[in-house]
């Protein structure tokens, strides 16, 4: 098939010559609500999106992590991130003080904003930090949020330190 280009459609140069500027994405050449559901389905992940994955990073850019659809079009943005953060879990893990292998997730909080915030809800936090310690972070970051205790006394959240105690802790963004 590579070689056989016979197969290509009679305008496939215009793809390379022609005037697209006034072309729109094909997908909104479909009924808004069918592009509208297709853009639920392509940003809406079944499991917690855990925003911490990464190594260290100081690149904003890097730690908000927005799908590739939200990047092809201003409509599709506008439409589809309110989506992608109202539908979609999310979690963070901070554990072992100075030798925490991944990015702060107050940082990726800070980045994303706080109108992407409040349209989440809440947030999954394992830490080894009681409520307090977040409470005070998420102040001094400017960050309105309500920490409750879900879960105590984890095992084996930190890596480093299977055998420590850890706790999951709800944020919820006000």
């Amino acid at each position: 098939m590579d070689g056989d280009l016979h197969h290509l459609p009679n305008d496939f140069e215009e793809i390379f010559h022609g005037d697209h500027s006034l072309q729109t994405f094909p997908l909104l050449r479909l009924p808004a609500e069918i592009w509208l559901r297709i853009c639920e389905f392509a940003v809406t992940d079944s499991k917690p999106i855990n925003v911490t994955k990464e190594p260290k990073t100081h690149d904003q850019v890097a730690l908000v992590r927005q799908p590739p659809l939200t990047h092809t079009c201003r409509l599709l943005r506008h439409e589809a991130l309110p989506m992608f953060y109202r539908n979609n879990s999310f979690e963070a893990r901070h554990f072992c003080g100075h030798f925490n292998e991944h990015a702060c997730p107050r940082r990726w909080m800070a980045a994303i904003g706080m109108e992407r915030l409040k349209a989440m809800g809440t947030f999954s936090l394992h830490t080894r930090m009681n409520e307090g310690f977040w409470v005070g972070c998420f102040e001094r970051t400017g960050l309105a949020a309500r920490v409750e205790v879900t879960a105590t006394n984890v095992k084996g959240q930190c890596p480093r330190h299977s055998h420590g105690k850890a706790q999951t802790l709800t944020v919820t963004f006000l």
